[in-house]
């Protein structure tokens, strides 16, 4: 039996609403592991940057920047597969529901659409690596206003 993203929502919202700091689901060969980060029970923000990276409140950012968001737990890719070639890059100018990446729940692959237009600012999620439901993938510039 294949766990679907509906059952992964429901996984993540039975973790919300209790003070468990993790949930682990197992059937079969299939197990599904959502955990908080610790000493942030309620974060949606990535547990920890990688160590290339800064920390994201070190980064000065423009106040209008977007957001785009995992959509689910997974495997974050930012091609359309593993190993394809990024979808999109840091300047490239993106349309709203456009595809910049993929993330792949139990071998399942779900699209990651921008949420807006605008430029992408800068990619935070490294490909090929876990993400959690909410996590910051990449900001955006948002075009909102300009024209």
């Amino acid at each position: 039996m294949q766990v679907d993203r509906s059952r992964i929502r429901q996984l993540i919202q039975i973790l919300k609403s209790s003070s468990a700091q993790e949930l682990s689901v197992r059937d079969g060969e299939q197990m599904v592991r959502i955990r908080r980060c610790e000493g942030q029970p309620n974060t949606t923000e990535p547990c920890a940057p990688s160590p290339e990276q800064p920390p994201v409140s070190a980064r000065p950012m423009a106040e209008a920047t977007v957001p785009v968001r995992a959509n689910l737990v997974g495997l974050f890719y930012r091609g359309s597969e593993a190993g394809a070639e990024p979808l999109v890059e840091v300047g490239d100018r993106i349309a709203e529901g456009q595809v910049v990446g993929t993330i792949d729940a139990l071998r399942r692959l779900t699209e990651v659409l921008s949420p807006a237009t605008g430029e992408v600012a800068e990619i935070l999620a490294e490909d090929g690596h876990p993400v959690q439901y909410g996590e910051v993938l990449m900001r955006l510039h948002s075009s909102r206003g300009e024209g």
